[in-house]
């Protein structure tokens, strides 16, 4: 699968202490809006696809957006945000400008690996869009205080058919073809 969304990788990073409760983020003071995708994505059987999205992420004064150790992106899912039965994320994390002191634009991409077996002919249908983001305040990624971590998800924010993508080639023979004579048609759909 392509890249780990923020809730994963926090839950990754974790080894609680033998007797201590381990701590959990914090709900970061942000929203995501605008977010935008195309309508359908085509997606074959060996072949890498990406699509670009972009959203805005508007964030409280006491949101540090810009800091080194300050994550966002976009991913798609299937079911509801809280237990989806399928993800689809980027390889990379989006690209967020200031577009204001509150707000920041954001483009990345979603990274489709079907020889991967990200996908399956059953998943092709309606998905939904969540956007995320992560701030670790200066925590050490590899073993954060969680109380000290924000996180905040956003779902149904935009929707994408996944649509598999398909080929239908024909040939007529003989060739050349001549008036009142018989012609054969053959085709492949793949």
């Amino acid at each position: 699968m392509a890249a780990v969304t923020g809730a994963l990788a926090l839950a990754a990073f974790a080894a609680p202490a033998a007797h201590a409760a381990p701590a959990t983020p914090y709900t970061m003071n942000v929203s995501f809006s605008n977010l935008k995708i195309a309508s359908s994505i085509k997606v074959g059987t060996t072949s890498k696809v990406s699509t670009t999205y972009s959203y805005t992420l508007t964030h409280g004064s006491d949101v540090k957006a810009t800091a080194a150790d300050f994550y966002s992106d976009a991913y798609l899912y299937r079911g509801s945000l809280d237990d989806p039965t399928a993800t689809v994320e980027g390889d990379d994390f989006a690209t967020c400008k200031v577009a204001t002191s509150t707000t920041l634009t954001c483009t990345g991409t979603i990274d489709v690996y079907p020889a991967e077996g990200d996908l399956t002919a059953s998943d092709a249908g309606k998905w939904s869009l969540a956007a995320e983001a992560t701030a670790f305040n200066g925590q050490n990624p590899s073993s954060p205080d969680y109380s000290k971590v924000g996180f905040k998800d956003q779902g149904g924010l935009a929707t994408t058919s996944l649509l598999r993508y398909s080929k239908l080639t024909t040939n007529a023979s003989p060739e050349p073809v001549k008036k009142g004579k018989t012609i054969t048609v053959t085709g492949a759909l793949t």
